[in-house]
């Protein structure tokens, strides 16, 4: 339902992945790793997830697309 939610409006979609990338970014910023995320306890029990650098795909795509 949560997935299903966004997935159904772009717009917002696009929102919350921006958000999500500045933030996880920011928790991130100084060993470039993410020790716990939320939802994810028993996969980073045992590893760390790397911090995003950069631009979400769909800001990455759009950019490339109007080069062209």
């Amino acid at each position: 339902g949560f997935w299903a939610y966004f997935a159904r409006r772009p717009k917002l979609y696009g929102l919350a992945t921006r958000v999500a990338m500045k933030a996880m970014g920011w928790l991130g910023r100084k060993t470039g790793k993410l020790p716990k995320l939320p939802g994810l306890g028993a996969w980073t029990k045992y590893r760390d997830f790397a911090a995003p650098e950069g631009e979400t795909f769909q800001a990455q795509w759009k950019r490339e697309k109007g080069a062209r």
